[in-house]
């Protein structure tokens, strides 16, 4: 096993990988370099000083998203993904539904996928006083989400990984 996977292996899986992925990528942006120990004591906040950039991320047992963007290129953005073949309640949509979404069109999964990046993205929202505390709370329309005076835009993705389906929901506020 490999210094990495074992230093890996004594913390949450995913967590791990995502703070080495965000370092990795931190060091391309603003040519700083992290030995395994600094990443494994490092929090994600630890990246809130660099001002040029922010970042928003989405992980499952299996994959992880980690989509960095230039602050003055959205206001706000937030990622999520989920295997299409997830189980989930059968009555999943009536627990997120909001009366005035519109998403017949979308599978149960999709629709959680994109209120899941909806949310995160609503919470990147420095200028929103209030964020939404259930999914319940945010609206989709036609490549839209709704949150009070908030309208952000949404794309969804299906790629296919290892005969496998993997939706990716990005939301974001221009």
């Amino acid at each position: 096993m490999s210094e990495l996977n074992q230093r890996f292996s004594k913390k949450p899986f995913a967590s791990l990988w995502a703070r080495y992925y965000l370092h990795l990528a931190m060091r391309e942006l603003y040519d700083q370099s992290f030995s395994l120990d600094e990443i494994q004591d490092h929090h994600f906040s630890d990246f809130k000083h660099h001002k040029e950039h922010r970042y928003t991320l989405s992980h499952n047992p299996d994959l992880l998203a980690l989509w960095i963007w230039q602050k003055d290129q959205y206001h706000a953005a937030g990622i999520d993904i989920e295997w299409c073949r997830r189980p989930h309640h059968p009555r999943l949509l009536s627990y997120i539904r909001h009366e005035k979404d519109d998403t017949d069109e979308y599978s149960a999964i999709e629709v959680f996928c994109l209120k899941e990046a909806s949310l995160k993205c609503l919470h990147h929202l420095d200028s929103l006083q209030v964020k939404p505390k259930a999914l319940t709370q945010i609206f989709l329309r036609k490549g839209a989400f709704y949150f009070d005076e908030v309208q952000g835009q949404l794309i969804l993705e299906h790629k296919k990984i290892n005969e496998e389906v993997l939706v990716m929901a990005r939301a974001f506020v221009r």
